[in-house]
């Protein structure tokens, strides 16, 4: 049987799904139901709670310590109080189930309630000239206030506990592109206290049918049929996700269908835990706002079907001495700066720049009085790779927004973040699409990798011209919390690094591995693991390897850097890897980092030493026919076990390093099988099955629709064929 890809597969017909959705019975009382229950407890509660603050502002006031005589009509006002504080609440919409369940709105209605009652008696009381003892009304009041919302938020607690659980959830259709879909599909069934249960989707004509999409919950219509699959379904949520066709006017088209239908549309904010983390809209029985364009607030940060917005500004001064300070010493100090990401400002990010190669030639700004250019810095280490800027063009300070960032949101203000991401870096690349890039960690995660997320953006600085650049996750605790299970460690390789054993002291790895994550540093694991892959014998090194690394996916790293043709990785000339240690197994994991190199670099003048190789050209010697990266490192301990030499062996590319580990890895006959097979695995499952000429066509008609002014069809047209010849061989 031939390879289904997703050309191939049958699309649906969604007038047909929606004229079978229309045979179906109406549900019903679905969404009344938990929410009904809920509301009627909030009643009994408060009702309580007045008639608590009532009764103890009556002992208090008129108890056998007060000097006032009891008077018989304060028992009937305590008896009315609690009707009335019901009442005010009431009109305060404080039952409404918009207004409950998350965020603060809830606790605001409730203090506005108590001060309209508080007014309310005064202005009866002066009016029929009761004179209402006013420490009866200041006892009871803030009491009623403050007891009230004390025990909505313990009542809220359990109902949160019971989303954990995944009961009482809201019915919530999704609303957008297939891929988006599945992927806020699969978050919020992980994620159960969001109180979010996804029921069903709503997507563009002409998608795919949802068992050929991983986590595609049920597909009930197109974007048109929303309000009719809210309808029939009995959802009292719908969520829309960042998509160029739901504009504002389409939005306001699908709250008027639900208002037709009886589907309450009033705004809600579902704060961190939802708008602010999953960055979604959501409409129906419980909603918030949704900008109409692409990159606003509205979009999850990276969703990659939609070109971002990012707009930088920093003192100018600041920048000249970050840039000195960098061509003195290859030092990379922090700045501050006002950051905004899709229409989001953050005041008081951080900034540094990130790279290495690719600051190679960075030449102080015209304006500053600092003249050195770090090209002699940089000749210090002859094994870089040329860098420079978008398209491959050397970079210099006068043109900040060509430069490598990385972006740091909470640096100098603790928990600020965009969406629960704090940290983004802008990435230099030799191309002027940087696809190569952006395809390449798409397909490193379809790979069953740990990968990093990235997207297409417009970048401004300090109000110069928007470029077009690559944002892509930075490694650290969230990114391992998102592709790791248990407690870990995560160590970066840093470019004058390698992988040798320098013994049992810290210091000794101070500018060879950098800790990435955790609040204390601690290289016990990392030095023990390095010991064990330079000194061990031939024999140990094979039966052991197993119980310290993750030997099948370190296969297929292996086997997909060549698949891609990137000649920077780990034994590349930029030492590009990250090391992460699970601290229940014991086992490290080798993780990718830095493709800006792939698919042959895209033949950039600057990236690629002589020119770089094009299409499915060889990088640097690499692997033919199955054959295995590395050489043997010069200087190899005796007990190390033998060098491996021989045919089809790659030093890391033009420039390259040999690295121990790799070495080592290859020169086991059992290890070598296993890349072997992963590199025939990950071709059929990559290239041939059109996998990867899927996300790059999907890639690259995001920059033809969305930033033709930052860059021409002809370029993007150009690049993609590049990567084509490599993909489709």
């Amino acid at each position: 049987m031939g390879v289904q890809t997703i050309e191939s597969v049958e699309t649906l017909d969604l007038a047909e799904e929606a004229r079978l959705l229309s045979s179906r019975p109406r549900a019903t009382g679905a969404r009344a139901g938990w929410q009904g229950r809920y509301a009627r407890r909030l009643y009994l509660i408060d009702f309580l709670v007045g008639l608590c603050a009532a009764s103890w502002a009556l002992v208090l006031r008129f108890g056998s310590t007060g000097t006032e005589p009891y008077n018989r009509g304060y028992l009937l006002i305590t008896a009315v109080l609690p009707l009335a504080w019901i009442a005010c609440l009431a009109m305060n919409r404080a039952y409404e189930p918009r207004h409950l369940f998350v965020g603060t709105d809830e606790y605001a209605r409730v203090f506005r309630s108590g001060l309209a009652l508080t007014a309310g008696l005064a202005i009866v009381s002066f009016a029929f000239d009761l004179r209402l003892a006013r420490g009866y009304v200041i006892i009871a009041m803030p009491l009623a206030i403050a007891v009230d919302i004390f025990a909505r938020y313990l009542a809220r607690q359990m109902l949160h506990r019971s989303w954990a659980r995944g009961e009482r959830l809201h019915r919530v259709i999704l609303v957008g592109h297939e891929r988006a879909v599945a992927d806020m599909a699969r978050r919020l069934r992980r994620e159960r206290y969001h109180g979010l249960g996804v029921i069903g989707a709503c997507l563009p004509p002409g998608v795919t049918r949802s068992r050929f999409v991983e986590g595609m919950p049920p597909i009930y219509g197109t974007f048109d049929g929303v309000a009719l699959a809210v309808s029939r379904s009995d959802a009292d949520t719908v969520v829309v996700l960042a998509c160029p066709e739901i504009d504002g006017a389409a939005l306001r088209r699908l709250a008027w269908q639900l208002e037709r239908d009886e589907i309450d549309l009033t705004r809600r904010q579902f704060g961190a835990a939802l708008a602010g983390v999953l960055g979604v809209a959501a409409l129906g029985g419980c909603a918030a706002t949704k900008s109409s364009s692409p990159g606003s607030a509205s979009a999850t940060i990276f969703d990659s079907s939609v070109v971002h917005d990012i707009t930088m500004t920093f003192d100018d001064t600041a920048y000249d001495a970050m840039i000195a300070a960098y061509l003195k010493d290859e030092s990379k100090g922090w700045i501050e700066a006002t950051v905004t990401v899709d229409g989001v400002t953050y005041e008081k990010a951080g900034l540094r720049l990130k790279g290495n190669s690719s600051l190679r030639g960075l030449t102080a700004s015209s304006s500053s009085s600092t003249t050195t250019s770090s090209s002699s810095a940089a000749a210090t280490n002859d094994q870089r790779q040329g860098g420079g800027g978008p398209g491959g063009n050397s970079i210099s300070a006068d043109d900040p927004q060509d430069l490598p960032w990385l972006i740091r949101l909470d640096k100098y203000v603790d928990g600020q973040a965009h969406q629960g991401y704090t940290e983004f870096v802008v990435r230099s690349n030799n191309s002027e699409s940087a696809l190569n890039e952006a395809v390449a960690l798409e397909l490193l995660g379809k790979a069953g990798l740990a990968t990093e997320k990235s997207f297409s953006t417009r970048l401004r600085v300090n109000g110069g011209d928007q470029v077009l650049r690559l944002v892509v996750e930075n490694p650290g605790d969230k990114w391992m919390a998102d592709n790791f299970d248990g407690d870990g460690i995560l160590y970066k390789a840093e470019a004058n690094g390698d992988y040798s054993y320098r013994g049992e002291d810290a210091a000794g790895y101070e500018d060879v591995f950098d800790q990435e994550s955790g609040d204390s540093d601690d290289l016990t694991p990392l030095i023990a693991f390095l010991k064990f892959i330079n000194e061990s014998d031939d024999a140990t090194f094979g039966s052991d390897l197993s119980t310290k690394l993750d030997v099948d996916a370190f296969a297929k790293y292996l086997a997909f850097q060549e698949l891609v043709q990137n000649s920077d990785d780990i034994d590349g000339p930029g030492n590009n890897s990250y090391l992460r240690y699970t601290s229940g197994t014991g086992i490290f994991t080798v993780v990718s980092w830095d493709l800006n190199l792939a698919f042959g670099g895209m033949g950039g003048g600057g990236g690629m030493p002589g020119g770089g190789a094009q299409g499915g050209g060889d990088q640097g010697g690499g692997a033919q026919g199955g054959g295995f990266p590395g050489t043997a490192p010069s200087g190899a301990p005796a007990n190390g076990g033998t060098a491996p030499g021989g045919d089809g062996k790659r030093g890391g590319g033009f420039g390259g390093r040999s690295n121990i580990l790799v070495t080592r890895f290859q020169a086991n006959t059992t290890f070598a099988a296993a890349y072997t097979k992963a590199q025939t695995d990950l071709k059929a499952a990559l290239y041939t099955s059109g996998t990867a000429k899927s996300i790059l066509d999907t890639r690259a008609a995001v920059l033809t629709s969305q930033a033709s002014d930052l860059i021409s069809a002809d370029t993007v047209s150009s690049e993609v064929s590049k990567i084509e010849s490599v993909v489709t061989a």
